[in-house]
């Protein structure tokens, strides 16, 4: 499933934030299930980021047949001063060395659940 918000912009969105685990899967319930040691984020397109990119206005956009998931560590918070309120303290992200684990692990999701996943890789 992609979650996506038409906008004018062809531009990323639809980003989830402090997520512990996902999932995708095609209509065999194949697919990969996806968790962590922390929290990350993620968003899927139908978009490469380099097609974005390249891309004023979405009716500049031509949908792939594929799926983009990106997966993030922390996405910085909205905003930049330049249009007034400065970010939080506590969405502000700062340079540093990091680190988290991620783990991709194939899955069916009618032989296992992807509760009884987590449950079972967490």
């Amino acid at each position: 499933m992609v979650i996506r918000f038409e906008l004018v912009s062809a531009i990323e969105n639809g980003n989830r934030s402090e997520v512990k685990w996902l999932s995708t899967t095609d209509i065999l319930g194949n697919g990969l299930f996806i968790t962590t040691n922390d929290v990350i984020d993620f968003s899927t397109q139908y978009y490469s980021d380099q097609i974005l990119e390249k891309s004023n206005h979405t009716n500049e956009l031509t949908q792939s047949k594929n799926i983009f998931l990106d997966i993030d560590y922390k996405h910085n918070g909205l905003g930049s001063g330049s249009w007034g309120q400065e970010q939080l303290p506590k969405h502000k992200l700062y340079f540093g060395d990091f680190s988290y684990e991620i783990s991709v692990i194939g899955f069916n999701k009618f032989e296992i659940d992807e509760k009884n996943m987590y449950k079972l890789f967490r």
